[in-house]
């Protein structure tokens, strides 16, 4: 809570620069692909994989920019992103050599961005086409699980660049978007961590106020 507290407040700070030229916007988005770094583990007893393919993850926006010119636009914003869990499976080969299989899933990672934003438009007509970038830290938190016990999320570098189309206060852009993660697991004593960063295609629609 803290964390949303402080990034709604360096949102809304930005606005004191100037009583003209801020831009507010409110932004939902869908990753229409997401990719993890697969983990797949052999030892003498089996293989344990954990799939690379995310599933489809919903998003919401809230950013806050200040005109520099008539094109461009820059600024600060916090969003808060679900993503869906994944499946893994372990096959594990007995003292005669038959295989057991066991099947779940690995709990999601949810993500509370705070990123610099930039956005430079190419038309000042009502259709204006524009590129996009994001720079800054996740706050990655990991839903509790019955089927994955002792694990545990950190934070990491979250960026995206993306190009759009903006019609009267209308917005909409896809973007490719890097969230970088990890996770630690600790079981009886011991622990690691294995990396969990991920990589989305997301389309997002937003609409846009202006003082």
């Amino acid at each position: 809570m803290k964390k949303i507290l402080l990034g709604l407040f360096a949102l809304t700070s930005i606005s004191a620069m100037a009583a003209e030229g801020v831009n507010f916007y409110g932004r939902v988005g869908l990753d229409v692909f997401s990719h993890y770094n697969k983990v797949s583990e052999k030892d003498a007893d089996g293989e344990a994989t954990l799939k690379s393919r995310g599933k489809v993850a919903p998003s919401v926006a809230l950013e806050v920019t200040k005109d520099l010119d008539s094109n461009l636009e820059l600024g600060l914003g916090l969003a808060y992103v679900s993503h869906g869990k994944r499946d893994f499976k372990i096959v594990d080969i007995d003292a005669h050599g038959n295989k057991e299989i066991t099947e779940g899933k690995y709990p999601s990672v949810n993500s509370v961005p705070l990123y610099v934003t930039g956005k430079y438009k190419f038309s000042n007509s009502d259709v204006k086409p524009y590129v996009k970038a994001d720079l800054g830290y996740s706050f990655n938190k990991m839903k509790k699980s019955s089927d994955v016990e002792g694990a545990k999320a950190k934070n990491g570098l979250y960026t995206a660049v993306g190009v759009g189309v903006e019609y009267m206060n209308v917005t909409a852009d896809l973007a490719y978007v890097f969230t970088g993660a990890k996770v630690k697991i600790s079981d009886e004593g011991t622990s690691e961590s294995v990396k969990a960063n991920n990589s989305a295609i997301r389309l997002t629609v937003g609409y846009k106020f202006s003082i």
